[in-house]
């Protein structure tokens, strides 16, 4: 080949004619050299890994065994040891390599931006055995390290930069599979471990009478295989959403390790084909399908994506690479593998064969907020507000406040948001935000525990022999039992005090928040509280709460109503979004007068 040297930086250069060489020790080291074809010499070389930085500790953080640029492969302990960081060390590679390739090189290391990879063998931990990604470091006990594996935790830390599913039910279960996905992936190209026979596999077999290793999920752990890809029932779990294996209980957060199944099938029927649920799906084969889900990964999918959601987005992303060039796995060349139309219609298939837009109806999950409210009968509003502007423009007069436990607090208040969440009636909300994006519950580092305050103007109770009720619609997905928000009231200026349970006709508060005792530094701790979210869901739905002012208010007096919303240090959801709030009283209007006098 010829080669123009100086064509990397823009300026001219020689041309020279040169063999390409490839000098690999098929594991931590990978070179491009270019030698002159005439004479031999090297005169230019290309490192074939993107840059990467990788540390392994023992136990703890700070005992490091082998730092980037040390000797390979590692020789400092006893054999178990050894073979351990050894993997490890090759491991944080693989997936490196993996999602470096397929970005074409713009998504490197775990944040997209060079981060290091730290990973911390035998860690010291009480519930061994086991593997985990901590927001910082790949976690694993004795026996825990094999190449899906360590390819499996890392995948947690790619999800987290790209689109931080949150750990619970459908979006969790997500979050696992697609550990799971590139996890294996990353096994199925290494060439190390047991790996062969890696052959389709078939239809509806199990790892005890395939003659393949294809799917499976810690063959190499001292444990064996502990998941099957493809025909997740033979490990108890769900292959489709009606399945009865589907996880419906809040165990595991919410199943997120047993639901996974369903997602994991999905990949596994995209890739292979097979006959399924009535339905006959042609495989696309391993670099579409990858180019697919790093796609909907990286571009489309949000933290409260479910699986219809799923679905819906990894259609979108086959739809998006139609034509377009892909890069191969291994290499990062441009592969021969192209999407047509005709793929996307096999994904389509896919998601219909594993039901991913039905509900788990056996699950029967409830809504948070009950919905049809009753009708207060003959009543008459003294005051209302629907959000569908500002409501802290102008002589609205609401106001807001907040208050955090810690110095490091960032100050944030209600605000109103023009798009509420689907189902609203109105066209603006208040929204109090409980954001999974900041705090690390750490004081004195960045603990966000804090309450904020949402108080309506004044209103005077009007009319003697009515009873007066507070009405409000609203919308809660928060994180259950730790951040949650709660309505009180001040009489005449008089101190704000929290509404009764007893008081609530319908939708009372939902649960109790944990206690300080509990490691809750949330203002709140200990209250009743609108808290969690929908049954089997990260979201919420809108509902309307009702309470009685009875014995609290009397007429002639004036309230002002208080929504107040506290959290915890870190973690979250979404939040408290407010619709409409009136105040109104029952019972029979006062007798009106025709305007005229009479004489």
């Amino acid at each position: 080949m010829v080669l123009r040297m100086n064509l990397a930086r823009g300026v001219p250069g020689r041309d020279h004619l040169v063999w390409e060489i490839e000098v690999s020790d098929g594991a931590a080291i990978r070179e491009i050299l270019y030698l002159d074809a005439h004479h031999g010499k090297i005169i230019d070389r290309v490192s074939g890994i993107h840059t990467i930085f990788r540390q392994i500790h023992q136990r703890f953080l700070d005992n490091t065994l082998w730092r980037e640029g040390d000797n390979f492969p590692f020789t400092g302990s006893d054999a178990q040891n050894n073979a351990e960081v050894n993997e490890l060390i090759l491991g944080s590679l693989d997936i490196h390599t993996l999602f470096a390739n397929l970005s074409d090189g713009d998504f490197l290391s775990w944040n997209g931006n060079h981060a290091a990879m730290h990973s911390i063998q035998n860690f010291v931990y009480d519930d061994c055995p086991n593997a985990f990604w901590n927001g910082s470091t790949t976690n694993f006990c004795i026996g825990m390290v094999a190449d899906d594996i360590v390819s499996h935790e890392w995948t947690h830390a790619y999800t987290m930069s790209t689109h931080a599913l949150f750990y619970r039910v459908q979006p969790g279960a997500i979050n696992e599979a697609y550990s799971d996905i590139f996890g294996e992936i990353a096994d199925r190209l290494n060439g190390r471990g047991s790996d062969e026979p890696d052959v389709r596999r078939t239809d509806g077999g199990c790892p005890s009478t395939d003659s393949s290793l294809r799917w499976q999920i810690g063959e190499d752990s001292v444990f064996g295989t502990f998941r099957d890809m493809w025909n997740p029932a033979c490990f108890g779990d769900p292959t489709r959403v009606s399945d009865d294996r589907y996880a419906c209980g809040e165990d595991d957060s919410g199943g997120v390790h047993t639901n996974s199944g369903i997602p994991n099938h999905a990949f596994t029927l995209a890739t292979d084909g097979g006959g399924f649920n009535a339905t006959e799906i042609s495989g696309i084969g391993l670099t579409r399908s990858a180019h697919i889900w790093w796609r909907a990964m990286s571009v489309y999918q949000v933290a409260t994506t479910d699986f219809p959601d799923h679905a819906d987005l990894i259609e979108l992303a086959c739809e998006d690479l139609i034509g377009a060039d892909l890069t191969d796995l291994e290499t990062g060349d441009i592969s021969p593998d192209r999407i047509s139309a005709a793929h996307c219609i096999e994904i389509a298939k896919v998601m219909t064969a594993v039901e991913m837009r039905l509900p788990p109806d056996q699950c029967a999950f409830e809504p948070l907020l009950a919905p049809s409210p009753p009708s207060i009968p003959e009543s008459r509003v003294i005051f209302s507000e629907d959000f569908s502007t500002d409501p802290f423009s102008g002589d609205r007069a609401w106001s807001v406040s907040n208050v955090g436990v810690y110095d490091e607090y960032d100050p944030r208040d209600w605000a109103w948001v023009d798009t509420p969440p689907e189902g609203s009636a109105g066209d603006g909300a208040a929204f109090a935000i409980d954001s999974v994006f900041i705090g690390d519950c750490i004081p004195g580092s960045d603990d966000q525990s804090g309450v904020m305050y949402l108080d309506s103007p004044p209103v005077t109770i009007l009319e003697t022999g009515r009873e007066a009720f507070l009405v409000f619609d609203h919308y809660v997905a928060t994180e259950g039992m730790w951040d949650g928000g709660l309505v009180e009231i001040s009489v005449e200026g008089r101190p704000f005090l929290e509404l009764p349970l007893s008081s609530f006709l319908f939708n009372p508060y939902s649960l109790i928040l944990k206690n300080t005792s509990d490691g809750n530094d949330n203002p709140l701790a200990g209250r009743w509280a609108f808290t969690g979210s929908d049954g089997g869901s990260v979201r919420g739905s809108w509902g309307q709460s009702q309470v009685s002012l009875d014995g609290i208010a009397a007429p002639g007096e004036t309230v002002v109503i208080r929504f107040a919303f506290g959290v915890d240090g870190c973690n979250g959801l979404d939040g408290w979004y407010l619709d409409r709030v009136q105040l109104i009283e029952d019972g029979p209007p006062p007798r009106q007068g025709s305007g005229r006098s009479g004489g």
